[in-house]
């Protein structure tokens, strides 16, 4: 089930929200302490309100946007004020819905689903790690050195779950999302696939700088190696041009 992030500190909104989408799992967060907990999780929709116990959600949002390799939800700001001033700054960080506050929960139902549409037609853009290149929408995954590129050869599965690891980075992943996500709900996976998977997507990352850790009862997030990558990697011989997954 996908997550709405609701950062709001009144109940009757938080149950407003969860009632006008029953489809969500709707995580809320009541203060700007709570939502920097949250905020770099994948959520399918951020709504933010911009008055807070603790600050400003604009600030925050703004804040959070400017961290390198820090990819946010797309948002809708609430506000009980209609400031131009805010709505300004609102646009300016990306978001093209500002609400008004008492609003028709039908009305945000209708603008949250339309703005979810868009961002999933939208390409996603290539994530970077250190010189490691990783671009969805192209299936390709290689290492920038200087004007040319060494490739990083991945089968449809690998590149999968490369990329839900990705965009989760130093974020636990359960073995149940990694195989809703890249096995897309097939009942016929063994735990042992997962494994033999992620066992060798891990010996493919080995000159990238990155690791995939497993923890305990939990799962599995990519992360920052925190010693010299070990030689005997599989990437492929140089190329000027970057890969294609298999």
């Amino acid at each position: 089930m996908d997550s709405l992030l609701l950062i709001e500190d009144s109940e009757d909104v938080h149950e407003i929200v969860r009632s006008v989408f029953p489809d969500y799992l709707v995580t809320v967060a009541t203060s700007l302490a709570a939502a920097r907990k949250v905020l770099e999780q994948k959520h399918a929709l951020a709504i933010i309100d911009i008055e807070l116990p603790d600050g400003n959600g604009l600030a925050l949002y703004s804040e959070l946007r400017s961290r390198p390799g820090l990819e946010l939800p797309p948002c809708i700001f609430l506000t009980a004020h209609d400031d131009l001033q805010n709505k300004l700054m609102a646009f300016s960080l990306g978001s093209e819905d500002f609400v008004a506050k008492p609003f028709e929960p039908l009305e945000l139902r209708a603008r949250v689903t339309a703005k979810i549409r868009r961002a999933e037609a939208t390409p996603p853009k290539v994530m970077s790690f250190g010189e490691l290149r990783i671009d969805p929408s192209a299936q390709r995954v290689w290492i920038q050195e200087g004007s040319g590129s060494r490739n990083v050869d991945l089968t449809v599965k690998e590149f999968r779950l490369l990329v839900a690891l990705a965009q989760r980075f130093d974020h636990v992943l359960s073995r149940d999302r990694l195989l809703d996500e890249v096995w897309r709900g097939s009942a016929y996976v063994l735990d042992r696939t997962v494994d033999t998977h992620l066992s060798r997507l891990r010996r493919k990352l080995g000159l990238t700088g990155l690791v995939i850790e497993s923890v305990a009862g939990e799962g599995y997030r990519l992360t920052q190696a925190k010693a010299p990558a070990p030689k005997g990697s599989l990437l492929s011989k140089s190329s000027d041009t970057a890969p294609r997954a298999h």
